[in-house]
């Protein structure tokens, strides 16, 4: 055996190479060869826990920046009373499953990238940023549509109706219609995270956040000279951080010290790079939608009880908003550890990298699930002083927080899964997941006529039996791969 070279008998005699291998990366440019280079000898060799935290700190630190968002926004529109507060939850899952249907794809940008990189294919790599920009201009213009085609009747089976129905719609018109910018935002960040640099994406991110707070308040209540925009005030504070955050993009992708050179020469848009980014990208979107499907369905059976129902479980479920960019950041580091490794054939490093995040998430659930759970007035009480609010949301938490680590480890896992360019694993956990949560639930509930606290019940047990999915599928052998797949024969 080579001295290069080491290998490791696995289960059934599957050799698993585990040393790093030569990266070839071909010159675009003298700054970015050197930078890749750095960047990908640094996930394929040395410790796994520093390589993979190096990728994994910025997205990390930027999620927790990003928390900022949803509860600065969610505070302010809670001033402006209860029905406001319900139509901000109402929106919540539409514009979740807009954010995770974008992460879905983003998701497969950021592999195919990372793996093609690791293999030495920087040409298919830079190729498949075009593509990239066309796919998001797509999907973008299709949500707007069928916001303004479709919004008015997709919030009233969300339980929308009068008021709440109105500030609902005010603020989902001005999200949905920058939907473009914020796609655009998402998937040339997700190249450069396949390229190794997690940094500049998050800095955006952070960005976001300087805009976003501030700005939002200004807008819904018109401090200064800014004029009084109630809940679209909100929503606009969005819009402009989206394009503010894209200029810096385009501007630092033309710049030198961009790992990858940004072309938008339609001719690059080709069929092989679209199929190559939506046979894993599309799988991963439509998996990454159904937990917003999920809380769509959930929110209206909730609905069913009434609006200060809605509340309570908007504040409450805003626990799950808020760790969810946190283990997207995690995942971010697990999907390029994963995908850069698996392209250059080293397995059992990408295994270990996948499971080194998982174990860090499920930490972070199961601390804040702890909290919450043991003392819900800590959340609720910064976003509303009704009691049945309070009564739904502090049920909400008691029933659901100690699952929250089940969740974290289940969400970085499918990362790692996307990274490995395994996409059907996330879909089948989330089918099993939604199954479980809205489909258990509305069945007790009409069917049997059980109260809140049974809905609730069933959406704990779907987070455990979303981790178990991939628990599972790693004791089978098919999170990861554990040898290279045979080459067909034609």
């Amino acid at each position: 055996m080579s001295s290069e070279r080491a290998a490791r008998t696995g289960p059934a005699g599957i050799v698993d190479d585990i040393s790093p291998k030569p990266v070839s990366i071909t010159p675009t440019a003298a700054g970015r060869t050197h930078d890749a280079a750095i960047k990908y000898r640094r996930a394929l060799e040395g410790p796994i826990v520093t390589a993979t935290l190096r990728l994994a700190a910025p997205p990390i630190i930027a999620s927790l920046a990003q928390m900022l968002i949803p509860l600065t926004q969610a505070y302010f529109i809670s001033k402006l009373g209860t029905d406001a507060l319900a139509g901000l939850s109402l929106v919540f899952p539409c514009l979740l499953l807009m954010s995770m249907a974008s992460l879905g794809v983003a998701g497969g940008v950021g592999s195919v990238v990372a793996r093609n990189l690791g293999a030495g294919r920087t040409a298919e790599a830079e190729a498949l940023i075009v593509n990239a920009i066309a796919l998001a201009m797509l999907f973008g213009a299709a949500f707007s549509a069928i916001e303004a085609l479709f919004g008015p009747t997709l919030l009233q089976f969300l339980g929308g109706s009068g008021r709440s129905l109105a500030a609902g719609l005010a603020y989902a018109d001005i999200i949905f219609g920058a939907s473009v910018l914020i796609w655009l935002g998402t998937l040339l960040g997700s190249a450069l995270v396949g390229a190794g640099n997690t940094m500049v994406p998050s800095l955006l991110i952070m960005l976001g956040v300087i805009i976003v707070v501030p700005l939002s308040p200004i807008l819904m209540f018109g401090w200064g000279p800014a004029p009084r925009l109630g809940i679209a005030g909100a929503g606009w504070a969005v819009a402009v951080s989206s394009i503010v955050s894209l200029a810096v993009l385009m501007l630092y992708f033309h710049s030198k010290r961009s790992p990858l050179r940004l072309s938008l020469d339609v001719r690059l848009v080709e069929r092989r790079f679209l199929s190559e980014i939506l046979r894993l990208g599309g799988v991963s979107a439509i998996a990454a939608i159904i937990p917003s499907l999920t809380l769509a369905l959930v929110t209206a059976a909730v609905g069913r009880f009434g609006s200060d129902a809605i509340a309570g479980y908007g504040a409450a479920s805003r626990v799950d908003f808020v760790l969810l960019p946190l283990y997207n950041g995690i995942g971010t580091g697990v999907l390029t550890m994963v995908g850069t490794n698996v392209g250059a054939k080293l397995f059992v490093r990408a295994r270990q990298a996948a499971w080194l995040g998982a174990l860090v998430a499920a930490g972070v659930g199961c601390a804040t699930g702890l909290v919450f759970a043991s003392a819900p007035l800590i959340w609720l009480g910064c976003f509303t002083e009704d009691p049945t609010a309070i009564a739904v949301g502090s049920l909400y938490l008691h029933t659901v927080g100690l699952q929250y680590a089940f969740v974290g480890l289940g969400v970085v896992l499918t990362a790692a899964s996307i990274g490995a360019g395994r996409a059907f694993l996330p879909l089948l956990a989330n089918i099993i997941r939604m199954s479980i949560a809205a489909g258990c639930g509305w069945i007790v509930m009409v069917g049997f006529g059980a109260g809140v606290e049974a809905v609730f019940v069933a959406v704990a047990l779907s987070g455990v039996a979303f981790c178990g999915t991939f628990v599972t599928a790693e004791m089978l052998g098919h999170l990861i791969p554990r040898r290279e797949p045979p080459t067909p024969r034609f």
